[in-house]
């Protein structure tokens, strides 16, 4: 009810495109012709996310997914809980800063730090390290998360099992 979006990476590009709206999705002309016209869509990674606040204002900037750019690639991130418990306190953000309100863009600001000071380039050792932040930043309230760089698509499952999300 308080906004939806949906993130691709056009031709599996570097660059992420990203339509959202601070509105509910049933009252979307946008929404309803991504629905009715499915093929301008064409990407091997897509994020979407329909909104239900529970911090920040029922504006563009706090509806997800959000993006930022890091060595010439579009990140992408959306998420489903709240963070609770002074999580501003424990995760300190680097120079990616939040535009709007929500413990979800500041959890995603937060990440691109790890990312930018702790990964060069994705594989097994790295991706341990991503799931750890993502554990990390769990123990601060409920935390499902999707993220995409592009080339892959993390999925994270709130260790409590909040919400149940899936992958199919």
């Amino acid at each position: 009810p308080d906004g939806w979006g949906i993130a691709i990476y056009p031709n599996g590009g570097k660059a992420v495109q990203i339509i959202k709206e601070p509105i509910n999705i049933n009252h979307s002309y946008l929404a309803n012709h991504i629905v009715e016209k499915p093929i301008d869509f064409v990407s091997k990674i897509y994020i979407s996310h329909v909104r239900l606040k529970s911090s920040g204002k029922r504006a563009y900037q706090d509806t997800h997914p959000f993006s930022r750019e890091l060595n010439g690639q579009d990140y992408c991130f959306a998420h489903n809980g709240t963070l609770k418990k002074a999580y501003k306190n424990a995760l300190k953000l680097g120079k990616f800063k939040p535009i709007g309100e929500t413990d979800s863009e500041y959890a995603f600001c937060y990440l691109m730090s790890f990312i930018e000071n702790n990964i060069e380039n994705w594989n097994e050792s790295s991706f341990s390290k991503l799931y750890n932040e993502f554990r990390r930043i769990n123990e601060f309230g409920t935390f499902n998360c999707l993220f995409s760089d592009g080339e892959y698509l993390f999925c994270y499952n709130d260790a409590s099992g909040y919400n149940n999300l899936c992958c199919v």
